[in-house]
């Protein structure tokens, strides 16, 4: 994937807060049990922001997206055109 640019102790620009760089199995083992969970090369640093949306955009339950999630995760340009769209989904417009 694409790196998001965001470094440890800056401020995340879309979701607030003080950004904190964690591991992640790129496979993880609950998914792909042949994963090496000792193999560096199977881990990548990801922000706090990207490691919720990586982890709660599919629900593996229920085989449907987490559609709080992705919303969640948008730009506030994007949820702004979500909020209007639904506002004249539901016949709701000013």
């Amino acid at each position: 994937g694409e790196k998001c640019g965001l470094e440890e102790g800056t401020v995340d620009p879309v979701g607030g807060g003080t950004v904190k760089l964690t591991a992640d199995h790129m496979n993880p083992h609950s998914l792909h049990s042949a994963a090496d969970a000792d193999n560096p090369e199977e881990w990548q640093a990801l922000c706090g922001r990207h490691q919720v949306m990586k982890k709660h955009y599919w629900d593996s339950s229920t085989g449907k997206l987490n559609i709080y999630a992705i919303v969640q995760s948008a730009s506030l340009t994007d949820k702004k055109r979500i909020f209007q769209f639904l506002e004249e989904f539901f016949g709701e417009t000013k």
